[in-house]
């Protein structure tokens, strides 16, 4: 399914964080990068219809707002930063709520089935029967990743989803949600701020800057190093690595001229 953003703006009181954003979410794996605060977590929950911004969010031209709340969580699943909860849940309990929405409603052989394949291609039957607060951060990390895949959503919304995890956990996650975006056809996008994981595993690319869309496209016409020197404020080694996709080296930050730094000076002289 397409999701889809038009002129979209959403602000916290007084303070804007999102303005006349326009993008579009398609069957295949889009990444959304960028600086910190620069309103990536604000814009997946516009398009989960978690908030309500203004301008329009469609799915397959039905706007978010006429649907209702058990249209909306079947067809998007969103999984914040943050994995946060009090229940006392077991690993297995909590991934099979992506299923049935809450513990003692009918569980069918389909349900299980699909909930034991998932823990399987997770690696999480060891601690199947562990409780929530007994994991990791990195473990809860992958708990969630597993209820979210659960669902079987028609879009699939990850914030920052290999935060918790280590190099070797980011990769396995990152190739297993790209293979069941790719089995299952549905539409994935996923805030990152690691460029390299961006640009290889995304068919497409949305830089958010200052709460507005600087650009989009596929990685090798937008992570370039003219393009993450102006947004990062680093300089990069970009080079095409397998399958035309680039390879992303960070060197340090762009030098300051000797004569901003002046000027930096300067102004905080006046403060």
């Amino acid at each position: 399914m397409i999701l889809e953003a038009s002129d979209i703006s959403f602000s916290y009181g007084s303070h804007q964080v999102l303005e006349d954003v326009n993008l579009q979410l398609k069957p295949g794996m889009t990444a959304i990068i960028g600086p910190n605060a620069a309103g990536k977590s604000t814009l997946l929950k516009c398009l989960s219809g978690m908030l309500r911004p203004k301008g329009k969010v469609r799915l397959e031209g039905i706007t978010l707002t006429t649907l209702k709340q058990e249209q909306l969580t079947r067809q998007i699943s969103f999984l914040p930063q943050e994995f946060n909860t009090t229940a006392v849940l077991t690993v297995y309990e909590t991934v099979l709520l992506g299923r049935v929405h809450q513990l003692g409603w009918r569980v069918s052989d389909v349900d299980t089935r699909i909930v034991n394949q998932l823990m399987q291609e997770m690696k999480l039957t060891d601690i199947a029967d562990r409780y929530l607060n007994e994991l990791s951060g990195g473990q809860r990390q992958l708990v969630a990743i597993a209820q979210s895949l659960a669902r079987e959503p028609s879009v699939l919304l990850l914030d920052e989803p290999t935060s918790n995890l280590d190099l070797r956990r980011q990769y396995e996650v990152c190739t297993l949600i790209r293979r069941l975006t790719d089995s299952r056809g549905i539409s994935t996008a996923l805030a990152v701020h690691d460029l390299n994981l961006a640009s290889r595993y995304a068919d497409w690319v949305y830089v958010i800057q200052n709460g507005k869309l600087r650009c989009g496209g596929e990685p090798q016409s937008v992570l370039t190093e003219t393009l993450i020197a102006e947004v990062y404020g680093v300089e990069a080694r970009v080079t095409i690595g397998q399958e035309t996709r680039p390879v992303i080296t960070v060197l340090g930050p762009v030098p300051v001229a000797s004569s901003d730094f002046q000027s930096e000076r300067d102004a905080g002289n006046d403060v």
